[in-house]
Formats: C-alpha cells, sequence, structure tokens
C-alpha cells in the first residue's frame, strides 16, 4: 500500500479528529483518576463512560463518506480498517494505561462498540455499549457481580480477561470484513 493511499484513507475518516478526541478522552480519564477508582456506582459509571466515549471514538472513526462505492471498489479497504482499528486502539490504551485504567476493559468495549457499529452502524456504535455500562453499574448498586459483567469483575478474573478479548477479536474482524 502506498502511503498516498493510507493518507487519503486517513483524510476521509478524520484520523486526526480521531486521535485528538481519545487524546481528551485520556486526558480527562487521568484528571479524573482518584473519584473514577472508588467502588461505587459513581465511580463505575464514570470510568465505564470514559471508556465507552473512547471506543466509540474507534468505532465511530470507520465511518467512510463514500459507502457502497468504497466496499465495492476498494480492495484494500479492510487492510486499512484493521490498521486504523488497531491504531487508533493502541493510542487509547497507551492514554487509559497512564490513568491506571484496566486494559481489559477498553478491549471489551472496543470490541463491544465494533460489533454495534457493524450491526446498527458507526453512528448508533455507543448505544449497546451504554445500555450494557448502565446494566454494569446497576449490579454494582446491588452489590453483585455476576459472571457475565466483566467490566465490574476483579482484575485478575481470567474469565472476564477471555470475554474481553472474544469481544475485541469479533468486533475486529467485524469491521474489518470485506463488505461487498
Amino acid at each position: 500500500m502506498t502511503t498516498r493511499l493510507i493518507g487519503l484513507y486517513g483524510r476521509t475518516r478524520r484520523v486526526g479528529w480521531c486521535l485528538a478526541l481519545i487524546g481528551v478522552t485520556a486526558g480527562f480519564r487521568w484528571i479524573v483518576r482518584i473519584p473514577a477508582t472508588g467502588p461505587g456506582v459513581f465511580a463505575t459509571l464514570l470510568r465505564l463512560l470514559l471508556l465507552i466515549a473512547a471506543a466509540t471514538v474507534v468505532a465511530g472513526g470507520l465511518a467512510g463518506p463514500f459507502g457502497l462505492v468504497e466496499r465495492s471498489a476498494g480492495t484494500r479497504l479492510p487492510w486499512l480498517r484493521c490498521g486504523q482499528v488497531v491504531a487508533t486502539t493502541l493510542l487509547a490504551a497507551g492514554g487509559f494505561a497512564l490513568s491506571g485504567t484496566s486494559m481489559r476493559d477498553l478491549a471489551g468495549f472496543v470490541g463491544l462498540t465494533l460489533l454495534t457499529g457493524a450491526l446498527l452502524g458507526p453512528a448508533r456504535c455507543w448505544t449497546v455499549p451504554l445500555g450494557y455500562a448502565l446494566v454494569c453499574a446497576g449490579e454494582v448498586d446491588l452489590g453483585e457481580q455476576p459472571w457475565w459483567a466483566w467490566p465490574i469483575r476483579a482484575a485478575g478474573d481470567m474469565g472476564a480477561l477471555a470475554m474481553a478479548v472474544v469481544l475485541l477479536l469479533a468486533g475486529v474482524v467485524a469491521a474489518t470484513r470485506r463488505q461487498t
């Protein structure tokens, strides 16, 4: 792939704005790192909402202005999309790692937003992750930690890590598959 192709792809996807928004979200997470680390519902919801914001930027950045023409004529589109997802996710991981955020949660929410974006479109990729975060915050309020609520499970929980990794891989596959 040529650098011109990658540059044009990045320009149509507003990658510069995506990177700036991820940086702002990670910076805000660093600012609120103390109130967002407590065990309460507010701290959990604040932490999850900031992760959803970064994941939404990753998934929403895949929206292209050319639609069907690009999907049918662009033979390298899956590779460009995969590169964009990996690069923006790594940038978000780096930014959120500075504030002590679990990379498991970021990976899971990126995967969930990518799956939602593949099903509902990039403009609505935030809906399912937001609903899921609200349900998880409700479980924190009840003092429960069910197996399916991986973001509120303990940091060393291997089942929660496996769910987040499966979500991320499924999301990347759904976002980068060739849609003709």
